[in-house]
């Protein structure tokens, strides 16, 4: 794909024709299924934000945003970037960026306060993600420290999380 194609990727929400496609771009870009089983998981529960990238009319990436909760409570207005695959002879072309961006906005425009990802350290602080100890936010999951980030998508919209640890959907337990 030339970088001139690129330009002529949308990003779209996911609809029932594009189900396999996101199956297929998942489990080929994690080589292997549990990523693709996640996205399954995760598609009906309420609250999720399930984009994809279409270039020249042809699922080329997907991303998918999942409510979060906290431990012994509600967390209302805090979304995971759950996943985020593009096809593989696809990679390092900017579609995944494309995805990123549009989630964020979607995610803000949804009226969500703040994201948080378990995500690679050098790949997402683009897009204004930091780590999350910076807001004493903690995840039930034992990670290292500069792989959970968090961004504010609205002024202090993090600060209801400070001291919290956080959940994910009960699907991520066998990932």
């Amino acid at each position: 794909m030339k970088p001139a194609e690129i330009v002529e990727t949308v990003i779209v929400p996911e609809t029932k024709k594009h189900v396999q496609a996101v199956h297929d771009i998942n489990a080929a870009a994690f080589k292997r299924e549990a990523e693709a089983e996640l996205v399954a998981a995760l598609r009906s529960s309420p609250g999720t934000i399930s984009l994809v990238a279409k270039t020249k009319k042809t699922v080329t990436g997907h991303i998918l945003f999942s409510p979060m909760t906290r431990e012994g409570g509600d967390a209302t207005g805090l979304m995971s970037l759950s996943t985020l695959a593009v096809a593989p002879h696809l990679q390092r072309q900017g579609i995944g960026s494309l995805l990123v961006s549009a989630g964020l906005r979607y995610c803000f425009e949804a009226g969500h306060q703040g994201l948080v990802v378990i995500g690679h350290p050098t790949y997402y602080p683009r897009f204004g993600f930091r780590p999350a100890a910076g807001w004493d936010i903690r995840t039930q999951f034992e990670v290292p420290e500069d792989v959970f980030m968090a961004l504010a998508l609205k002024d202090g919209g993090l600060a209801p999380y400070t001291g919290a640890t956080l959940a994910y959907h009960p699907a991520f337990a066998g990932m």
